[in-house]
């Protein structure tokens, strides 16, 4: 099977995780059974992604849910051998009302009904970090783990889906735009570090979300500042790193690698990940517009 580039710059990347696996076939099984996706996330994906940034129209406040779940049954857990992760990864932006049709602003009615749903279905949502830890060397994973991902930092993720997920027994990861920190549309900092406190975990989002393939002479301060910003600020290990508009090329996968980042988040159809997607592991977006059918039919378990 031809390789693309991503995949002959991860080889270097983690072949020393694949040496100290348990077992040293479970690399090149992976290869071999599971295609990348890699290639068709940059052409396709991520080229509409970029050609369609997130306007930023007048948010509506909207009184946070009351309704309460019942007790969640305790999730069965198992032994994930590395080289191969079913679990979906989903993208969301804003979770508020808009009086403007926006793809990127999932109401949070809707946003309740979708969470409502993966906790009647025995959904599990976990850390990125234990979805890269299981893909990486194996794992004890719940039987049916979801990633829950946020862009850009925005205020309406903390007032409107974090008590919403609390209320499930969920936690998210957020990827933050570094230079955006102290901007009024955005979480504040001692807010982040409540949602860091609940088992949020955070990643960066660039420092001032560029397009990575536009700006090279950019990508030490974007890729590798970014995350010794976010570190500092929160003193919590920013260890993933989501390309801006989904957009990638060689240059800036390497410096992701080359910054210490363990895993990068992209865009995506897919909700199998293998050792060759690390740095472009595949988000589901969940847009504004899904039916809850819609949205059920991103994901793995009915």
């Amino acid at each position: 099977m031809k390789r693309s580039w991503i995949v002959i710059l991860l080889v270097a990347a983690f072949g020393m995780i694949l040496t100290a696996c348990a077992s040293g076939t479970a690399g090149a099984q992976a290869v071999d059974e599971v295609p990348t996706l890699v290639a068709q996330t940059l052409t396709a994906v991520s080229i509409e992604a970029l050609q369609h940034p997130s306007p930023t129209p007048t948010l509506t406040a909207t009184p946070a849910p009351t309704a309460t779940p019942t007790p969640e049954p305790t999730p069965t857990w198992a032994y994930n051998p590395s080289g191969k992760v079913v679990a979906p990864i989903l993208l969301y932006h804003h979770i508020a009302e808009t009086e403007v049709p926006n793809r990127y602003y999932v109401s949070p009615a809707q946003f309740e009904a979708q969470m409502q749903w993966l906790f009647d279905h025995g959904y599990t949502a976990i850390p990125i970090s234990l979805l890269v830890e299981a893909l990486t060397k194996g794992a004890e994973l719940p039987a049916r783990p979801v990633v829950i991902t946020f862009d850009d930092g925005d205020l309406d993720v903390y007032t409107n889906a974090f008590p919403i997920m609390q209320r499930f027994g969920q936690v998210g990861v957020f990827y933050l735009v570094a230079a955006w920190k102290d901007a009024k549309t955005v979480v504040p900092v001692e807010n982040i570090q409540e949602m860091v406190a609940a088992g949020w975990e955070i990643g960066s989002h660039s420092m001032t979300h560029l397009d990575l393939t536009k700006n090279h002479s950019e990508l030490s301060r974007e890729i590798a500042d970014s995350r010794k910003l976010l570190k500092d600020t929160f003193q919590v290990p920013v260890n993933t790193f989501a390309y801006p508009f989904g957009m990638i090329d060689p240059p800036s996968a390497s410096k992701v690698i080359q910054a210490g980042y363990l895993a990068g988040m992209g865009l995506g159809v897919s909700y199998t990940h293998t050792l060759y997607d690390l740095y472009y592991l595949n988000r589901l977006e969940v847009r504004s517009d899904y039916t809850l059918e819609q949205f059920i039919a991103l994901l793995p378990w009915k």
